[in-house]
């Protein structure tokens, strides 16, 4: 198998040695010392509330050494952590799918996590710490850059219930005190997609959002603002690849009913724009200093005499713009529950659907390919590492014409599998025959939106013989995305309905997983607007697309996850309670060599006879089904 050392799109990052947590965890004392402060509020995030923040720019990484996509927390300084009796000056939280991971990266003397379950959530478990041990009259750091606003609000209401002093920066004084953080500087430009791959455009797009917008206010004299990559990216219908794993671009947007103002900061700055030719007199770039961009929006809104609501949403904006908006436009009404465009993004066009679809067909084959692979490595007593795995993915993925991944490959053997989030694949980490392999992965192709599927194979020669506890979660994984596949609903339906029918299989038997069933995907693999998980507040969307991954994992053994995903489409038989249903768009077949046909309802063998007599066709079988 050939493989590749890198796509397209790839960043190609310096490898460092692990970050000195201590050192990042003594220069941030010193910066409390300096500045009467005696607790700081952590974050994974950049300005642009990025999922994937490289860790290069990521504060939470530098005074934890914790990799995981998602985990915030609270650093104390000395004083404070010894009258709190406190282990670790680090005070991390993490949610199920990295309860592993953040033990595994972290030492007690520095870090102490604290583990939350899935009806919990971040900000309930870290507001409740807050809440029950900080005393009144601490003093409470917050870089307003990198938290998000539902988040600032919250913790305004905690000052006051608790009598803490907040200090709110938003000047980078945090990145500066660590300077073991090098922040992240990036020349890419920005690509207009073709609309055939959209069925959008910069100008439709800025329409739409604009009548979205209006109608949500009830009048047309506003600035509406985000800071979101993704945001960027749809309303300019653009990809970049800013950061490593996203296709989006890194800029703020601010748009009137006249003109929107695109903003490059330092971070992207040097990118280039070419702004299409129609738009010319709509659009505007500001590069630099935030200051900037203000200044264009102030003399843009003197042409408007009445004072403009500023509006946006509170669950996609940081802390910093807003407040910066305010003291441009001061006395201006503020609206933060302005969702027009994650509504937008989440309902797909027919040009985006096609898209989506043949991007998962490129992915499905070499997903396929990469687990036969697996399989003959397995037959002919061929080495197989975890390492080795991953780069067969994306050689493979690069032989469809991939241009970069869309988040950091999962690849674990054996126990390694049940790690949920398990990002670092090992070369020393070898298959041994019995074993069970995962690998959850994805891509992005020239379209720009991701894929992503999970996918578990034995390693042993077909038919191989599988243990019963690895049949046994293999197949009640199987049946429980089968279920969620199979539900149908109404577009009011709460999406934590169609967790629970998934997640029932799993439950009847006793079993669990510590993660939501589905999350929506678009531009990033990751996109707000749809999930399936137990707390869940939305519904469902038309076109919109979500994952189904349930899973079971069994600490020091295994894991099992089985992803496929799905297009949000209108039944082919609507009626009074069930008018919509999923559109698989996954053709990945399953390892045969892991189900218990006693197991199976004669649903489930109908379903997966078709299932796997497509994949056949598609030539993305892994194993031969017996059903066919």
């Amino acid at each position: 198998m050939t493989t590749t050392s890198a796509l397209p799109m790839m960043h190609q990052i310096e490898k460092k040695e692990r970050v000195d947590v201590l050192f990042a965890q003594n220069q941030l004392e010193t910066w409390c010392n300096d500045n009467a402060i005696d607790v700081v509020l952590i974050t994974a995030q950049d300005a642009f509330l990025s999922e994937y923040t490289p860790l290069q720019a990521n504060h939470r990484y530098a005074v934890s050494g914790f990799s995981g996509s998602t985990g915030d927390g609270l650093f104390l300084t000395r004083s404070l952590a010894d009258s709190l009796s406190s282990r670790g000056r680090f005070q991390l939280f993490v949610d199920g799918r990295y309860h592993l991971q953040a033990d595994q990266e972290t030492t007690p003397e520095t870090v102490f996590v604290h583990k939350f379950g899935l009806a919990t959530g971040m900000d309930e478990s870290l507001f409740a710490w807050m809440r029950n041990h900080l005393p009144a009259g601490t003093r409470l750091a917050v870089d307003l850059q990198r938290v998000g606003w539902n988040r600032w609000k919250a913790l305004e209401q905690l000052a006051d219930e608790k009598s803490l002093q907040l200090k709110a920066f938003s000047a980078g004084q945090i990145a500066t005190a660590l300077t073991s953080v090098d922040g992240w500087i990036i020349n890419r430009a920005v690509e207009t997609l073709p609309e055939n791959f959209t069925g959008r455009s910069p100008a439709k797009n800025l329409a739409d959002l604009r009548n979205a917008i209006s109608k949500s206010l009830g009048h047309s004299n506003y600035i509406y603002a985000t800071c979101m990559s993704d945001d960027a990216a749809w309303i300019l219908n653009a990809r970049a690849y800013h950061l490593p794993q996203l296709s989006s671009l890194l800029a703020n947007i601010f748009v009137t009913p006249e003109s929107c103002v695109v903003h490059f900061p330092k971070e992207s700055e040097h990118c280039a724009y070419e702004v299409p030719q129609a738009l010319a007199k709509d659009i505007q770039v500001v590069r630099g200093p935030l200051s900037e961009a203000l200044s264009a929006l102030k003399k843009l809104a003197k042409a408007n005499s009445n004072r403009p609501t500023i509006c946006f949403s509170a669950r996609a904006m940081n802390a910093a713009l807003p407040r910066s908006l305010g003291e441009i436009f001061a006395g201006a009404e503020f609206r933060d529950d302005v969702h027009s465009l994650e509504q937008l993004r989440a309902c797909k066009t027919s040009a985006e659907l096609d898209s989506i679809r043949r991007s998962f067909l490129r992915s499905s084959r070499a997903i396929a390919r990469t687990l036969r692979h697996a399989k003959t490595c397995a037959h002919n007593k061929t080495p197989l590492s975890e390492l080795a795995l991953a780069k067969t993915i994306m050689a493979e993925y690069g032989a469809e014409g991939a241009r970069e991944l869309s988040f950091k490959t999962i690849s674990g053997f054996a126990e390694n599998g049940a790690v949920i989030h398990y990002s670092n694949p090992s070369a020393d980490k070898l298959a041994e025959k019995g074993q069970l392999l995962l690998l959850d992965s994805g891509a992005y192709y020239e379209e720009g939106f991701a894929t992503d599927c999970t996918r578990v194979v034995l390693f042993g020669n077909s038919p191989a013989v599988a243990a019963h506890w690895q049949k046994e979660i293999y197949t009640l994984t199987l049946k429980a995305c089968l279920a969620g596949l199979r539900a149908k609903f109404k577009l009011d339906t709460p999406c934590k309905e169609v967790d629970a029918i998934s997640r029932g299989p799993i439950q009847a038997k006793g079993y669990d997983y510590a993660h939501g069933t589905g999350h929506g995907i678009g531009i990033h693999v990751h996109e707000s607007g749809i999930r399936l998980s137990p707390v869940s507040q939305y519904t469902f969307t038309e076109n919109a697309v979500v994952s189904v991954e349930p899973g079971i994992y069994l600490a020091g053994k295994g894991g099992v996850r089985i992803e496929n995903v799905a297009i949000v489409t209108r039944s082919e038989s609507p009626d009074a309670q069930a008018s919509h249903c999923f559109e698989n768009v996954v053709f990945v077949g399953y390892d045969w060599d892991l189900i218990d046909l006693e197991l199976l309802s004669d649903k489930d063998k109908r379903d997966l006879a078709a299932y796997e007599r497509k994949c056949k066709s598609l030539g993305t079988n892994v194993t031969e089904c017996p059903l066919v």
